[in-house]
């Protein structure tokens, strides 16, 4: 087979797995997800990082709730490294802590990160193309590849835990109220900055931060 022909086929396969399957193994969280999935990720300390921004300035994300050292907070968050702004959906570790509540928040938040970039080692020895220097043009090009690979990985998953998952399907009760601003530019405009503000909050960020750290060393 040429390289054109290899290069057009893959693109094909991708876009054919994505088409049938992105809906199943690539949706949002809805709220039962996120009833789910809080209790799991309270156990290991960090109560509901998830992921967010786009979901979150056009409303789209259904509704966070949760409780840390006794205060409500209604905005998941991301466990990043230093490099990231401190914002109230980013939860950065400690570069230099000093005291124990700071050394063990440090400590936590750093072996829960690293279960992303395992994730992403079991992606590049699973699928070798994840590997090698980028060989094409388009940034789709990689993003539906990229797409494929997570696919295929969870399909697997499946098959070697002897689960039959059922195609997902919205519940039939759930609603996520998307507002129509289609007819008032200017609405929509103060809507996202104003989202935009809460989700860059030095101070949110502080609080949830100094929330997380009681909640750790108690």
């Amino acid at each position: 087979m040429g390289e054109t022909t290899a290069i057009e086929s893959l693109k094909r396969f991708c876009d054919a797995v994505i088409a049938l399957y992105e809906g199943q193994y690539l949706r949002s969280p809805n709220e039962h997800d996120i009833a789910r999935l809080l209790p799991e990720e309270e156990e290991r300390g960090f109560p509901d990082h998830s992921p967010l921004f786009d979901t979150i300035i056009y409303n789209r994300m259904p509704p966070v709730n949760y409780v840390v050292n006794r205060h409500q907070h209604t905005l998941g968050y991301y466990l990043s490294d230093g490099i990231y702004p401190r914002w109230a959906t980013l939860m950065q570790t400690i570069a230099h802590p000093t005291t124990g509540k700071e050394r063990l928040f440090a400590k936590k938040q750093k072996a829960i990160r690293k279960d992303v970039e395992r994730a992403f080692s079991v992606l590049q020895i699973r699928w070798g193309i994840t590997q090698g220097l980028a060989r094409y043009w388009k940034k789709d090009d990689f993003c539906n590849i990229m797409k494929t690979c997570i696919i295929l990985h969870k399909m697997i998953i499946e098959d070697e835990r002897g689960t039959d998952v059922e195609i997902w399907r919205p519940p039939p009760n759930e609603t996520i109220s998307i507002p129509d601003y289609a007819r008032n530019p200017a609405i929509l405009a103060a809507h996202i900055s104003s989202r935009l503000s809460s989700i860059r909050n030095r101070g949110t960020n502080t609080a949830l931060r100094l929330d997380l750290m009681e909640h750790l060393w108690t």
